[in-house]
């Protein structure tokens, strides 16, 4: 049986200006199930960030009746808290509630903080190609890599049978196809550990999987015993990290 063929379109990645925040908080509430306009939602406020590192925000535009449309975003910081240290959740690593507070110009990891696609847009290479501007960022500053906590938004469908460990350990023997994790690895980002209380949603367990990614020239990074004892466990119960 085939699959349902999604149209192309035509978009462009270009650097987030003040005036998309408003549809950037849009593409962010919807492309995770969530009414943009009900106030007791939140997003991350990127206003800090479109002063201090506004190269490092990317949108995913295409024109619509002759105006600008926000469709996908990439949201980014520089840091110099490197992913063997412990693992930490991820309002910690943004430095406030919502409000990124931690960037530092001269950090030398890229940690992405958010990437999201509107529904009716995914499947078009939009996230691939944010991806690709965040890799991009990497070589331009020469940095040492990137990481994320990548959430498993797949865990939901399973959550009745599988523990959030027992879920992801199953996504990276490749037993289970996961739609964040699984698309990280094929870009070649390694799954390097899980992060306990990570984000509080309860379709994902509250965990994120540890994703690191570096330059070819640049992979030397080894986990080190200090986060073995953070970074929970193994995906085999062996409690090693991969």
């Amino acid at each position: 049986m085939r699959g349902t063929t999604v149209p192309s379109i035509n978009f462009r990645i270009i650097n987030i200006r003040p005036e998309h925040k408003a549809e950037v908080r849009e593409v962010i509430a919807t492309a995770n199930g969530y009414d943009h306009r009900d106030p007791d939602i939140h997003t991350v406020d990127i206003s800090e960030l479109l002063e201090e590192f506004p190269q490092g925000q990317f949108a995913a535009v295409i024109t619509q009746d002759g105006k600008e449309k926000v469709i996908g975003v990439g949201i980014t910081m520089r840091t110099s808290y490197p992913p063997t240290a412990k693992p930490k959740p991820w309002m910690d690593m943004l430095g406030d509630y919502y409000k990124v507070r931690n960037h530092e110009d001269n950090g030398d990891w890229l940690y992405g903080i958010d990437i999201a696609v509107l529904p009716q847009y995914q499947g078009n290479g939009v996230a691939g190609a944010l991806y690709k501007a965040r890799l991009g960022l990497v070589h331009t500053y020469d940095l040492k890599g990137w990481y994320a906590g990548c959430l498993p938004m797949g865990y939901h469908t399973y959550q009745d049978i599988l523990t959030p460990h027992q879920y992801v350990a199953k996504v990276i023997r490749g037993e289970l196809r996961d739609p964040t994790i699984s698309v990280q690895m094929h870009r070649g980002l390694k799954p390097m550990g899980i992060i306990e209380d990570y984000y509080d949603e309860e379709k994902t367990g509250g965990i994120a999987v540890l994703m690191v990614w570096q330059p070819e020239a640049k992979r030397r990074i080894k986990v080190q015993s200090s986060v073995r004892r953070h970074v929970i466990s193994s995906y085999n119960h062996s409690h090693k990290v991969l």
